[in-house]
């Protein structure tokens, strides 16, 4: 029996039992799937970023990562990260599918404490895509901007 690769999802088989040269070859295709029993793994167990209270709208909060733990050697199409999404959904914040979080609505005053998200990361894998969370806390830091002295006295020589 010879198995010879034809593509990444299809196998050639050649079956003889005769061992002759004039027998009659059939190839018979096998399909392949590759199973992935292994969800989206993020770079860290935890991510924290800091703000200002005055960022505006659009504004890089920051960026996480989830990859695709997989047990096979080659690259395959169904390991890729597909989706990012927060929760809760009624945050001021929104990410996209490579990771990056941004402010999404004008945030409220430093009263509001810090806020704690978290990220799902969903994969490609189908019909049964694997999801896996990280917490997200964002915290807003005061930045005076105003412009002016700090005392009322100055000498200018």
């Amino acid at each position: 029996m010879n198995m010879k690769l034809i593509n990444k999802e299809e196998l050639s088989l050649l079956a003889d039992t005769t061992m002759q040269l004039d027998c009659i070859i059939e190839i018979v295709p096998i399909q392949i799937q590759v199973i992935d029993r292994h969800g989206p793994v993020f770079d860290k167990p935890h991510y924290n970023f800091k703000i200002g209270q005055r960022s505006p709208i659009g504004s890089i909060v920051g960026q996480i990562q989830a990859i695709e733990e997989v047990n096979q050697p080659r690259d395959y199409s169904n390991t890729a990260i597909c989706s990012y999404r927060l929760e809760p959904v009624d945050s001021p914040f929104s990410i996209n599918n490579y990771g990056v979080i941004r402010v999404r609505e004008a945030l409220l005053s430093l009263a509001q404490r810090p806020y704690s998200l978290q990220v799902i990361a969903e994969d490609c894998s189908r019909p049964v895509p694997h999801r896996t969370s990280v917490s997200v806390t964002i915290e807003q830091i005061l930045i005076d901007c105003k412009p002016g002295w700090k005392s009322h006295y100055h000498v200018f020589s």
